[in-house]
């Protein structure tokens, strides 16, 4: 049962419950989409304030009610048609708008009731519709609450165009087409509503109606040319089965903040011309790009939508194609919704005022230049199945902090991480992912505040110039190393505070003359650690040593002229001369009592080379 039917059986049985008439609003009234419910919820007494009103007194209750209602900011011409309705179903006068069926003359009967007039009430003739056929033609009253009557087929080219009058349009379900120009120049005009055969508006249809704010069209499938163009629209959202957009259909529209293009199959060449006030749009990933709709080419999109901020787009295929968001370079967020599968190369490429994209993405790969000088780009999502990222994928997002991962990472592109001057770390949760592969020449160069590069396994291959210009470097966590740590982050000497070591065997000089290095912790899985020549030399802040009970042997030279304080040697095979030559504060070494006379050999042994180790100065031996 429909709307009114409600309210008419509530009139016969004389008793209205407008709470009750709300929940059942569906179906068959299309004029239910603006806020019939909204209408009740707001006063339900009014319908009988209208239908307690005497003949004489309806006109100006009618015009209180529709006041009252319009400020509590419910349109007041879609308030006056309702009214209309509820008055010819009480069989009172209607004060607004009464309607007369231009195809055959006659008043419209509603369930028996036969209306009557008097004075001051504005009643339609049949003389104000020009038809040609089932076509209205021509309508040239100075009216401004017009709604089409029902039989008519189609509002026809020009039909309106240039009526200073109107203000409201209300299209019936028997209209399919608007005509072109059928309503262009119509200044007045603020809302039109068409039931859902209309179709298609043609080209020009309400071109320069300057007042146009809302337009619901839940059928229209194709927009003319410059069909909307210079209207007060704020959003396209009345128009959701539009699937062809004609060139330059909304130009001009400065009023356009919201733009909903799912869906859309084709847009017209400056379809969107001189929309200055555009805040956001929703795009179908399957589409045209946000640019080439959007702005002409060679130009920027921020000079065309200089208030753009989100886009959000639908991946209803999963795939986010090359170039897709390109040069978006005044957007700051990108939301997308559905899963992404797949993101082809420079996808975000250049979106320089970017600065958080979300969405949910399953494929194991980051493109070649995905983000390619993303400046603004602060947060990333989870790319929990990431492991290969492609050559300059971040190169140059200056402003991202970190990049999670899922865990491991085989394969990271040349340049991929190129100056992005803020990126502290690459991480898996809390702790720093692996990298099981090859890391491309300059992948990290330039990310002066890197603290956390990626765990270095034994089967990493490290490129060329690597972590240049890496200055911050504060912990490494490794496997193996083919080259003195010193090397690989030539900017870090002075920064390394900790270094985690993963492996069995400290090659020579792995971590020699790093200056700031305070503590080393080893974490053998087989809990033998064997410390080559030279591996800690010059590291002067070195003071501690964690896990030194896995200690099987000890190089030469290995900590010398560090600050170690205390060493536990539980499982200590072997020392060579000169391990701790040159410490710089008192050395406490604890040893098995087990391995008293072994060590007494070695001290021995290297006192008769001139090499001391147990017994100098600054060392004491702890037996336990």
């Amino acid at each position: 049962m429909g709307f009114f039917e409600e309210i008419r059986k509530g009139l016969a049985a004389k008793k209205i419950d407008a709470g009750e008439i709300s929940k059942n609003v569906v179906g068959d009234d299309y004029v239910k989409c603006f806020q019939l419910a909204a209408m009740l919820e707001a006063d339900p007494t009014f319908i009988n304030r209208i239908v307690g009103a005497t003949d004489d007194s309806l006109p100006d209750v009618l015009v209180a009610e529709s006041d009252k209602l319009d400020a509590a900011g419910i349109p007041a011409d879609v308030y006056a048609h309702i009214f209309s309705e509820i008055a010819l179903a009480a069989g009172k006068r209607c004060a607004k708008t009464m309607f007369i069926n231009p195809l055959s003359g006659d008043l419209p009967k509603t369930r028996g009731y036969e209306p009557t007039f008097g004075a001051g009430c504005v009643r339609d003739r049949a003389e104000d519709y020009k038809l040609t056929g089932t076509t209205l033609s021509a309508f040239a009253a100075a009216r401004a609450y017009v709604r089409v009557p029902y039989g008519v087929t189609a509002i026809g080219g020009a039909a309106f165009a240039g009526n200073p009058s109107v203000k409201s349009v209300i299209v019936p379900a028997t209209v399919t087409k608007i005509g072109a120009g059928a309503m262009q120049g119509c200044r007045s005009l603020k809302r039109v509503y068409m039931a859902p055969l209309v179709t298609t508006i043609e080209d020009r249809a309400f071109e320069n109606a300057t007042s146009l704010e809302s337009v619901f069209a839940p059928g229209v499938t194709v927009i003319g040319a410059g069909a909307m163009k210079n209207t007060a629209l704020t959003s396209t959202a009345g128009f959701p089965s539009v699937r062809k957009i004609g060139t330059q259909a909304f130009a001009d529209c400065r009023n356009l903040r919201g733009v909903d293009l799912t869906g859309v199959e084709t847009v017209g060449a400056n379809a969107f011309a001189g929309c200055t006030g555009i805040e956001s749009i929703r795009v179908s990933c399957d589409g045209a790009s946000p640019t080439s709709i959007l702005c002409a080419p060679g130009t920027r999109l921020s000079a065309s939508m200089p208030r753009l901020r989100t886009i959000y787009a639908d991946c209803k295929n999963g795939v986010v194609r090359s170039g897709f968001f390109a040069d978006c370079d005044c957007v700051e967020r990108i939301i997308i919704s559905g899963v992404v599968k797949k993101i082809e190369s420079n996808a975000f490429r250049n979106c320089v005022n970017l600065k958080e994209i979300r969405m949910t993405y399953t494929d194991t790969e980051i493109p070649a230049e995905c983000f390619k000088d993303c400046f603004s780009l602060e947060t990333l999502p989870l790319f929990r199945y990431v492991k290969k990222i492609g050559a300059q994928a971040f190169s140059g997002c200056r402003a991202l902090v970190d990049v999670q991962f899922g865990g491991e990472i085989t394969s990271i592109g040349e340049s991929a991480f190129k100056n992005c001057r803020r990126l502290t770390a690459i991480r898996v949760g809390s702790t720093q992912v692996f990298l099981k592969g090859e890391c491309g020449d300059t992948a990290f160069a330039g990310c002066e505040s890197l603290k956390y590069p990626p765990v270095l396994t034994r089967t990493a291959k490290l490129g060329s110039r690597c972590f240049e210009g890496a200055k911050n470097v504060d912990t490494v966590v490794c496997d193996y190393l083919d080259a003195p740590l010193w090397m690989i982050f030539p900017d870090s000497k002075s920064t390394i505070r900790q270094v985690q070591f993963r492996g069995e065997t400290v090659p020579e000089s792995a971590f020699s003359e790093l200056t700031a290095l305070t503590a080393v912790r080893f974490d053998s899985p087989t809990k033998r650690v064997v410390i080559g020549k030279n591996a800690f030399n010059g590291d002067k802040s070195l003071t501690t040593v964690f896990n030194g009970e896995t200690i099987v042997e000890i190089g030469e030279g290995a900590f010398s002229g560090t600050s170690l304080t205390k060493l536990v040697l539980t499982s200590i095979e072997k020392i060579e001369g000169r391990a701790f030559a040159g410490i710089k504060k008192d050395l406490t070494i604890s040893f098995p009592a087990a391995k008293k006379s072994t060590v007494d050999a070695w001290d021995a042994a290297w006192a008769d080379t001139g090499r001391s180790f147990v017994f100098g100065a600054k060392i004491r031996v702890e037996w336990i």
